[in-house]
């Protein structure tokens, strides 16, 4: 019989935190559920014992709601309660999980590298540390949602399939061992070939070569899977029948107890006949019997008692032969369930094979499709800041941009006789009244292409309302601007004299959802391009100094203030990594905003939205330079 061996596979520890920031498009820092329940699915599908590690202001933050990572309630519904570690909101989740990793002998899954948990360490624990790192810790990816493992990391498992003893020889089966992308480095040269070959390609033949590799990954990816399915189908019906065997052997043991409790009473009841037996010939003896003859009324009593001791050990016999029948009888029944347990173990294993090299087949092609990836990457990013410059100097300016160098009283009075010019037949015709303009006194607050004009009239701000194209247009042609809007505001605070009404230049930065807007799956930028210049500035000021991502993000927060959560993903964006150079930094971050895609449930930015985003980064290099 083939039996299930005992499940020796190492224990799976998930680091929450780590997992669900690099899930999908999340790019928050706050973290999104789907992934670890994604890699704790792919786990225990692999016959693992899996906890997932969460800190406990990630699942209930009441204090900042906002704080709670992403899909929380299918976080919650997917994975049992019994296998989410719930950490205490004031303790190092690192901490915890990595102590329970190095002691259970357990694979941690975290693309953290575990530098900050190095640092702490010394003496015996930092021995077992070392000796549990070098394959304890296993790094990953998602592609399409898809958890998958580092290729090259060893699990260090082996299932076993055991003949059983009782049926047949004690010669073991072929152990099946799992061939995985790592243990064929072929695979690794062939792609990096492909990949050298590919590099002579253009770009764009590069982009239509990704798009249909995606599209073989896709259709290898099916065919795995179901090869997958049909492995596990057939496993179960092996199982299913091993179940059968089990019960059958079991009824086998107690038919043979049964058989030799009853020859054990046969082989007694021949003793005391044999004994019967003697007695019988001396009575015969005596009494001058002949033959079969019983004379005496001693030798019919013993010839009696002789009959009936022979009847009992016939009938043990009997019984004896009887259950020995069955047993044969279910040891054939087992033979041939074995039979087909084997058979069917043995398209079990074709299946494995069949899935294992389609999945090689996979990754061979998903490798190949990163390294396209970051060949097209390199070729974009040479004229990502050629065409950044190139958009700026053939962008029309907006006012904010034109009147910016100009006094703000010089500003307001040109701003009133533009008005005052367009509406030239709200005039007085006697010349006795002054224009509604300087009846109304506005006030104005400029900001890139959006003109806001305050006032306290209701009547003068109708008016504009009417002559609101009319204003736009006489705007434009006066200034050659690209776009420009007017809205206008009513001010319900007492009256300001003349010389104090003010006009606001590069303030009030519009809020854009999923950019400067706190929205899950968004970049969660500080709202005033100022704010980001400062984080930039500082953040480079450290140079090359090797800080962990909290002191890097507590000290720049300390000099700056404002909104830690803003700060955070900034440095989010940027790795955490040392710079000495802020404008480096301002590159990747624009980098980064060209190549961001948003998936199908996430907002999706209008071309007014990108254009605003394109001037909030030239404000930030602004300030750069300006510092």
């Amino acid at each position: 019989m083939i039996a299930l061996s005992e499940n020796k596979k190492r224990p799976i520890v998930i680091d929450c935190a780590n997992v669900a920031c690099y899930y999908g498009h999340n790019i928050d820092a706050l973290g999104d559920g789907r992934g670890p329940v994604e890699a704790y699915k792919y786990w225990k599908r692999e016959g693992h014992n899996v906890k997932v590690f969460v800190w406990a202001r990630k699942i209930y933050n009441r204090d900042q709601p906002e704080q709670v990572m992403a899909n929380i309630e299918y976080f919650e519904k997917e994975i049992p309660i019994e296998d989410r570690i719930r950490i205490p909101p004031d303790a190092d989740d690192d901490s915890y999980f990595i102590s329970w990793a190095v002691k259970k002998d357990a694979i941690l899954v975290s693309n953290d590298l575990l530098r900050d948990h190095h640092k702490r360490l010394n003496g015996e624990e930092l021995k077992k540390f070392n000796s549990w790192i070098e394959n304890g810790r296993c790094g990953y990816i998602f592609v399409d949602d898809e958890f998958i493992v580092d290729p090259n990391f060893q699990t260090q498992e082996i299932s076993t399939v055991v003949l059983d003893s009782h049926l047949t020889s004690s010669k073991k089966s072929p152990k099946v061992k799992r061939r995985t992308y790592a243990d064929n480095k072929r695979f690794v040269v062939h792609a990096n070939k492909e990949i050298e070959l590919m590099r002579r390609l253009s770009l764009s033949d590069k982009v239509l070569k990704a798009s249909e590799l995606a599209s073989e990954i896709a259709i290898l990816k099916e065919k795995r899977n179901e090869f997958n399915l049909n492995t596990n189908e057939k496993r179960g019906e092996r199982n299913e029948i091993n179940a059968l065997v089990k019960e059958a052997v079991d009824e086998v043991a107690k038919l043979k107890e049964s058989r030799n409790k009853h020859n054990l009473a046969a082989q007694e009841l021949k003793k005391d006949r044999k004994l019967i037996d003697i007695d019988l010939k001396a009575a015969r003896e005596k009494d001058g019997s002949k033959g079969k003859q019983s004379l005496s009324a001693e030798s019919r009593a013993l010839k009696r008692k002789q009959n009936i001791a022979h009847k009992a050990v016939n009938e043990e016999v009997a019984k004896a032969n009887g259950f020995h029948s069955q047993m044969m009888l279910k040891s054939a029944s087992i033979d041939n369930l074995r039979e087909k347990a084997n058979k069917i173990h043995k398209q079990m294993v074709a299946s494995v094979e069949k899935a294992d090299a389609l999945h090689n087949e996979y990754m061979s092609v998903l490798y190949i499709k990163f390294g396209l990836e970051d060949l097209i990457k390199d070729e974009k990013k040479v004229n990502v800041i050629q065409e950044v410059n190139e958009s700026e100097v053939q962008k029309p300016p907006y006012l904010s941009d034109v009147l910016r160098n100009r006094e703000e009283k010089d500003i307001s009075k040109e701003l009133s006789d533009l008005l005052k010019e367009t509406l030239v037949e709200y005039s007085s015709k006697t010349g006795r009244r002054m224009h509604i303009v300087d009846r109304a006194e506005p006030s104005y607050n400029l900001d890139e292409h959006n003109l806001e004009i305050i006032s306290k009239e209701g009547w003068f701000l109708g008016i504009m309302r009417e002559n609101k194209t009319l204003i736009i247009k006489s705007f434009i042609e006066r200034y050659n601007l690209g776009s420009f809007n007017v809205k206008l505001k009513k001010d319900k605070n007492k009256p300001v004299s003349a010389s104090s009404k003010k006009i606001i230049l590069g303030e009030g930065f519009p809020v854009i959802e999923m950019f400067n807007r706190t929205a899950k799956g968004g970049f969660g930028y500080p709202i005033e391009p100022s704010e980001m210049a400062n984080v930039l500035i500082v953040n480079s000021s450290f140079g090359r100094e090797v800080l962990t991502k909290k002191q890097r993000l507590e000290r720049i927060y300390e000099k700056l203030g404002g909104n830690k959560s803003r700060i955070r993903n900034i440095l989010f964006r940027l790795q955490f990594t040392e710079s000495d150079s802020a404008q480096e930094s301002l590159d990747v971050l624009r980098l980064d905003f060209k190549e961001f895609k948003p998936n199908e449930k996430q907002y999706v930015w209008s071309s007014e939205e990108i254009e605003k985003i394109h001037l909030y980064f030239q404000r930030v290099q602004a300030y750069i330079e300006r510092h």
